[in-house]
């Protein structure tokens, strides 16, 4: 990709269109995977790495940072993988799970009750984990019918994208897979607002 390419990129994106940065997703994505997968020896992995170093693209391109990125493909790569490389210098970190419906359903009654009463979703004295919860609940709530469709099936439901592209009724996989990365951008997007 020229200078200016990315340049018309950039101004692109930072006026709300997203269909350049769709199609270097769509192009750079089978190359991408394809080397993280050797890197790392798990498709997810390569998968969940390809869609970070995207979103730190993107980032980039919002914040108006000047890229000399000509070849996409190995900047992608780059990206990934130092962000590869710097988790796995760090420890691992405990995360807090919650054991069973249980625990799980007070805060859902909790949140359902102030949602239906209230534009808000923070309740007076919840704790840092029950405001993050309540964050992504509601961002998930905000997302169109199909993102959440799409995202519950994959996410939560564990539903392998070819058999989501017949159940949703997507034209092929690569749209599939576009459709998941914008959805997800879309929610991390609204958790993140919600977050401030």
């Amino acid at each position: 990709m020229t200078a200016q390419e990315l340049t018309e990129l950039q101004t692109q994106l930072q006026n709300g269109n997203e269909a350049g940065l769709d199609r270097v997703f769509l192009q750079a994505h089978p190359v991408c995977v394809a080397q993280l997968q050797k890197l790392t020896g798990s498709a997810a992995d390569a998968e969940d790495l390809f869609m970070d170093a995207m979103w730190a693209f993107r980032q980039q391109l919002l914040r108006g940072k000047t890229l000399l990125a000509t070849n996409l493909n190995g900047y992608l790569f780059t990206i990934a993988r130092n962000l590869w490389l710097k988790q796995q210098k760090q420890p691992a970190k405990p995360v807090a799970v919650w054991a069973d419906d249980r625990q799980m359903a007070p805060l859902l009654e909790k949140l359902a009750g102030a949602m239906q009463e209230q534009e808000e979703f923070e309740l007076p004295g919840m704790t840092e984990q029950e405001r993050r919860i309540a964050a992504v609940l509601r961002a998930f709530d905000a997302l169109g019918e199909q993102c959440r469709k799409l995202l519950q099936g994959y996410l939560i439901d564990e539903i392998a994208l070819k058999d989501l592209q017949v159940l949703l009724g997507y034209a092929n996989y690569d749209t599939i897979r576009a459709a998941k990365y914008q959805c997800k951008k879309a929610l991390i997007d609204k958790f993140n607002r919600l977050m401030r």
